[in-house]
């Protein structure tokens, strides 16, 4: 008997743990169907792995389990296995971009006081079946808690399901269905385009190239050769900006970096799905060079391996490149 009560409680802890929740959504439900055909991946998982949900389980953690919303939409975004947003809600997902597909509702709450609710999610593949990895329970791609708060107009983002490295979503329209027990409360389908983000032209800037160099603990320039820094020294990168202009204005500009794992770098004031904040970059017609602000922690180092490095301006990916840190 003691044995069973501390499964259920790690059970619990990983449950609690892989709720990303704010607010919530609900529409007309509809009783379990019969299960789809199974698509099983390896690996695929919610940034932090669900287990089967028992109904003892359920009580104990106090879980509501009827239906208490009611769903009027649902959006996605890409984040990375951390949770970071890649690409915000609404935005368009490549498939060569695409890591977890997150999902956001939009709700209105039934009752009268806040409810924590054991959501069940269906991924269901361009060809109908349903995507499962390792810790998918039977007829559903994953699990999560959120809390539901009464009201009309809440918003509620769940945890997200895929892959940090692979490309666990391929080209194709996809169903993705939100359950609470055996009703479902939305459904709504999202399209992944094939590739990489494109990268476009500007009608403000072309970039001719960065020239990159780094800064060490003490603050002392670190310096590598065609794009190779030595990682153990590279606490700050700073890159070197040559462009040609095409206006005299202020351009908005923001950076974008994945360290080798595939993970978003970020630093603390950095906008949505961007590694730095918005710059401001003064734009004259001709040739320009700029300093782009310097990225990192002041007591942690680069990791070595290759990273990649993107320019966004306007909505707009108008510069990519790698780097080594060896």
């Amino acid at each position: 008997m003691m044995k069973r009560v501390r499964l259920m409680g790690v059970c619990a802890w990983m449950i609690i743990q892989c709720a990303h929740a704010q607010h919530l959504n609900v529409k007309s439900s509809d009783f379990l169907d019969a299960i789809p055909p199974v698509q099983r991946i390896p690996g695929l998982e919610a940034p932090v792995s669900t287990t089967p949900v028992s109904d003892d389980l359920l009580k104990m953690l106090n879980l509501e389990s009827d239906v208490c919303l009611e769903v009027s939409e649902l959006s996605f975004a890409n984040t990375d296995s951390k949770g970071t947003i890649i690409d915000d809600f609404g935005s368009k997902l490549y498939s060569g971009d695409l890591k977890f597909v997150k999902p956001q509702i939009r709700y209105a709450g039934l009752g009268s006081e806040k409810k924590d609710v054991l959501f069940r999610i269906r991924v269901l593949s361009p060809e109908g079946n349903l995507l499962v990895g390792q810790h998918s329970t039977e007829g559903f791609t994953y699990e999560t808690v959120g809390t539901v708060m009464p009201g009309k107009d809440n918003v509620l983002s769940l945890s997200g399901w895929g892959h940090n490295k692979e490309m666990p979503y391929s080209p194709g329209r996809y169903q993705y269905e939100v359950w609470q027990g055996n009703s479902r409360l939305f459904a709504k389908s999202f399209t992944v385009y094939p590739g990489k983000h494109p990268l476009e032209s500007s009608k403000k800037v072309k970039i001719q190239g960065v020239e990159f160099f780094g800064k060490d603990g003490d603050g002392q320039i670190v310096r590598g050769e065609a794009r190779r820094l030595p990682a153990r020294r590279m606490y700050f990168l700073y890159g070197d900006l040559s462009f040609e202009g095409m206006v005299s204005q202020d351009v908005q500009m923001n950076i974008r970096i994945f360290d080798p794992k595939g993970y978003l770098c970020q630093i603390e004031e950095a906008s949505t799905g961007f590694t730095s904040d918005d710059m401001t970059i003064p734009v004259r017609k001709g040739t320009n060079q700029f300093l782009l602000t310097g990225i990192g922690r002041a007591k942690k180092a680069y990791e070595a391996g290759t990273y990649i490095y993107e320019i966004w301006s306007e909505g707009k990916k108008i510069y990519e490149t790698t780097l080594e840190m060896e």
